[in-house]
């Protein structure tokens, strides 16, 4: 429950503010150095590059686009893709266990499917 409202309130009546925006900021590029330390975190890097489409200077970009981000521009972002009404939850376990408590949340329809991904009656 904590995380739907969560995705409700960052488009909602509670969106990302300066500090947290400066947060996830300092988190996003004062780490990216860390992970071009070894040929398989490089190979990784190139590997998204490719994977993705990304630009060949994606990586020296980065940090200058990160930063400039603005609340305003990071809260449009969370408005287009947040979008809370469309989630699809994938929850692994003992259905005698979990079942009633996901049917009590009422988020959704509940599908049953085994390892798979054929529906289980």
């Amino acid at each position: 429950m904590e995380l739907i409202a969560e995705y409700k309130n960052i488009v909602g009546s509670k969106p990302i503010t300066a500090s947290e925006l400066k947060d996830e900021q300092t988190n996003a590029t004062l780490g990216l150095p860390g992970s071009f330390e070894s040929v398989q975190q490089l190979s990784g890097a190139y590997s998204n590059i490719l994977q993705y489409g990304l630009p060949d200077d994606y990586y020296n970009t980065f940090t200058q686009k990160v930063l400039s981000a603005t609340p305003d521009t990071a809260n449009e972002i969370a408005k287009k893709y947040i979008q809370p009404g469309h989630l699809v939850w994938i929850v692994v376990g003992d259905m005698s266990k979990v079942e009633s408590g996901i049917r009590e949340l009422n988020i959704g329809e509940v599908h049953k499917i085994d390892a798979d991904g054929n529906p289980v009656q």
